[in-house]
């Protein structure tokens, strides 16, 4: 098995490429937070869910690390 083939059941994996200056704003608030970059772009997506007022079924909090 390919380490990129290895997820948690019942996740799946989104990716997209950025500038490397938005890694670095990200790498930013991991600092400032604690958080860790999945716990960040969890509380990203909801807030972009949640502007364009889209429900998502599931939880994205901390708990599905």
């Amino acid at each position: 098995m390919c380490i990129r083939d290895r997820h948690k059941p019942g996740e799946v994996n989104i990716s997209a490429y950025f500038p490397p200056e938005v890694k670095s704003a990200l790498r930013m608030v991991q600092a400032k937070t604690g958080q860790n970059v999945k716990q960040c772009l969890a509380e990203a997506l909801q807030d972009f869910f949640r502007k364009h007022n889209v429900p998502v079924a599931v939880s994205l909090d901390e708990t599905r690390q």
